[in-house]
């Protein structure tokens, strides 16, 4: 059976559409403790099985950050600030990994800490493609935008 969570920010710019064999209050969730998923008490789930579609309203009205050793875009609501999960594009294929808190459907399990400061760049970028989500990035672009420059 395939369980479908749907998540957004605050002001719709930013949806998710994750799907997974995984029941919802079966869900392994993590709480990274960098610097960045801390200060947004962010919870994030990923499933290397399952889907997740990310659409992006308006992809101006969003920021994709990064930080650190600069693997993974953190995708930000510019408009009401909600971080909603990141990606890792690699090869044209895209990796990905959501912040549950952004889901209708609330999950209420403790998030497990983890820790990945001593990875190198070869093993985050190795690690993300093993256990993140195969993602299809929907970006709709606005009639002014410079696309490629984030």
């Amino acid at each position: 059976m395939t369980h479908k969570l749907v998540g957004r920010c605050h002001c719709s710019q930013i949806t998710l559409e994750y799907a997974t064999a995984v029941a919802p209050e079966e869900l392994k969730l993590r709480a990274d403790q960098c610097s960045f998923c801390r200060r947004h008490r962010a919870r994030t789930i990923s499933d290397p099985a399952g889907s997740l579609r990310i659409v992006l309203t308006n992809s101006e009205a969003v920021s994709y950050y990064q930080f650190g050793l600069k693997t993974a875009e953190f995708l930000i609501c510019q408009r009401c600030g909600v971080y909603a999960g990141a990606i890792q594009r690699e090869e044209g294929r895209i990796f990905g990994v959501v912040n549950v808190n952004t889901f209708e459907m609330p999950l209420t399990q403790e998030a497990t800490p983890v820790d990945y400061e001593s990875e190198s760049v070869d093993e985050r970028r190795q690690r993300r493609r093993s256990v993140w989500t195969p993602t299809t990035l929907v970006e709709n672009w606005g009639t002014f935008s410079q696309r490629g420059i984030r």
